[in-house]
């Protein structure tokens, strides 16, 4: 997948560069479906939340090193080479996407793990027969179709807004190039750590519910902090990484606490979608909001966008939500 973009960065056709970046688009998100629907597969209960926490650890930690390194390594290519341009830009590309050799290896280890332990377990006994068709996604509870739009409403106060963190501090707080990208990658670099250790939590306490809650709460805190003062961006970042490392670990597993099995991943499948189709609006609304109107508007915009999703639930849904979280947690 990601070897498209880099060959179209090597011969210089803009062209293939889009058609790379749809083909990554497919694979990348079936990969998340897939990786979310094995790991409730494997994984049952309270160990679920520990489990996507530590998913979402391991996501971070590349995350994290790709925007740190992959200037080096640009710069480390220019010095090799002696030249600049799109070949020199390919070649960097061309390194990093040896990381995808390592993923297919271990995605085939795992298909050959999963059918092992179908075949010893004799998992093929336990099913029901029951298959999901396209037609059946109307039948999905209303819990579900809320964890969607929490999901929508949260994902997209972060993610575009690390897309544009780093101009933001620049031109907000005077910070140089470095400082501004080592402070918004803060988000990935504590989520990595963070992650499992609030994985964890979730599972020993149960409450995924009031765990969302505080996470999105937190998140609004951190958004009016950087829209609204000029504290030091350090403390709202951290907060922001924390909060969103929480919300991973508590949101993400409720799903399997609302559907059957045989659902998961049309389950997952769906909630992927509907974040990016929601991430793929905002950016381009948060783009246009910042071209005209600046930042402080647009931080405010990435407030309304987390009040959208969970402040807003009413206290019957709240305790409807609560009841089948803490059902499935005892």
């Amino acid at each position: 997948m990601f070897c498209f973009k880099t060959f179209s960065a090597l011969v210089d056709h803009f062209w293939l560069m889009e058609f790379g970046r749809f083909v990554f688009g497919i694979g990348g998100e079936s990969l998340a479906v897939a990786q979310n629907t094995y790991a409730v597969n494997w994984f049952k209960g309270k160990e679920l939340n520990l489990v996507f926490g530590l998913q979402l650890s391991m996501a971070r930690v590349g995350s994290t090193v790709n925007m740190n390194i992959m200037g080096s390594v640009y710069d480390h290519m220019k010095t090799v080479l002696g030249q600049t341009g799109y070949f020199t830009l390919g070649s960097a590309l061309m390194i990093g996407a040896t990381t995808c050799v390592l993923s297919l290896f271990c995605a085939l280890v795992l298909g050959f793990l999963d059918k092992r332990a179908e075949r010893i377990l004799n998992k093929e006994q336990g099913k029901t027969g029951e298959v999901i068709k396209l037609k059946d996604v109307k039948d999905f509870p209303l819990q579900l179709w809320l964890i969607f739009i929490i999901c929508v409403g949260y994902y997209v106060a972060i993610f575009p807004f690390i897309g544009l963190g780093q101009v933001f501090f620049i031109e907000k707080f005077n910070f140089s190039p470095t400082e501004a990208r080592l402070i918004n990658s803060i988000v990935y670099i504590i989520s990595a750590p963070a992650s499992p250790v609030l994985g964890l939590m979730v599972d020993k306490t149960g409450k995924n519910i009031i765990w969302v809650m505080c996470a999105v709460i937190t998140t609004l805190l951190a958004h009016m902090m950087l829209a609204f003062t000029f504290w030091n961006p350090w403390f709202a970042m951290v907060i922001l990484g924390l909060s969103y490392s929480l919300l991973a670990c508590a949101l993400w597993p409720m799903v399997a606490f609302v559907v059957p099995e045989h659902q998961l991943g049309t389950a997952y499948g769906f909630m992927q979608s509907i974040q990016n189709l929601g991430l793929a609006l905002i950016s381009m609304a948060a783009g246009s909001i910042l071209d005209s109107k600046g930042y402080l508007i647009l931080e405010v915009f990435f407030c309304a966008c987390i009040c959208c999703g969970e402040l807003n639930l009413s206290a019957a849904t709240r305790a409807s939500l609560q009841k089948t979280s803490s059902s499935e947690s005892e």
